[in-house]
């Protein structure tokens, strides 16, 4: 009984919500898209890591990290990791990995997004809500095959604040590159500063940018 008691009383629960914010902020593994091999590694849907497990320890902490919606501003995906043999437990892993994203997005509200994506595929459930967000986009890796560049058109004009942008091509065939139609999903950025391309072949021709407002 004793303890319980102590537990109630313990400290932690009288710290102001400001003080736990700034010690979450420490906890959740912001994307840093200078690195995209190891934006690749981490995982936003994982509901052990931070700030999923930090809205799981008690009632008052839930309610401080769902009214934060910077501690969900950031966001890395490999697309990769629903990929399954079984048709049936594929399907089943994409509903979760959409219904988990649907969570996440809504919790950063407003907040400019940072984000990171990796698929083998054209295009995916995932990457089509994400694009759904394009407005929000600040600071953007996407590592796509070609088709998945092309397929981004949807987005055009779609990008307010979008800061700066990294393309990388996971197929490394440059006959793919050559073959493809100009991608002009990026021509209408008015924020748009930075832009670093990787494994894509004669980048100034392929891809529609805003090249005299790029630093």
């Amino acid at each position: 009984m004793i303890e319980t008691y102590r537990s109630i009383l313990h400290p932690i629960r009288r710290t102001p919500p400001e003080v736990l914010l700034e010690i979450f902020s420490y906890c959740v593994e912001f994307v840093d898209t200078d690195h995209p091999k190891i934006c690749q590694n981490l995982d936003s849907l994982d509901t052990k890591q931070a700030p999923w497990s930090l809205a799981q320890v008690c009632k008052y902490w839930r309610f401080v990290v769902l009214e934060c919606p910077r501690l969900w501003s950031s966001l890395s995906l490999d697309l990769a990791r629903m990929e399954h043999k079984d048709p049936a437990k594929a399907q089943e892993l994409e509903y979760n990995a959409i219904a988990l994203l649907s969570h996440y997005l809504r919790r950063s509200k407003d907040c400019l997004l940072t984000i990171a994506v990796h698929s083998t595929r054209p295009m995916h459930p995932i990457v089509s809500l994400i694009c759904s967000h394009s407005g929000r986009w600040s600071n953007v890796l996407l590592s796509l095959p070609p088709e998945g560049f092309r397929l981004l058109s949807t987005i055009k004009g779609c990008l307010p604040k979008l800061k700066a942008l990294h393309l990388r091509n996971v197929e490394c065939l440059e006959n793919i590159w050559n073959a493809m139609p100009v991608i002009d999903a990026f021509e209408y950025a008015p924020n748009l500063r930075m832009v670093r391309a990787y494994e894509i072949p004669n980048i100034a021709s392929k891809l529609l940018l805003p090249w005299d407002q790029i630093t």
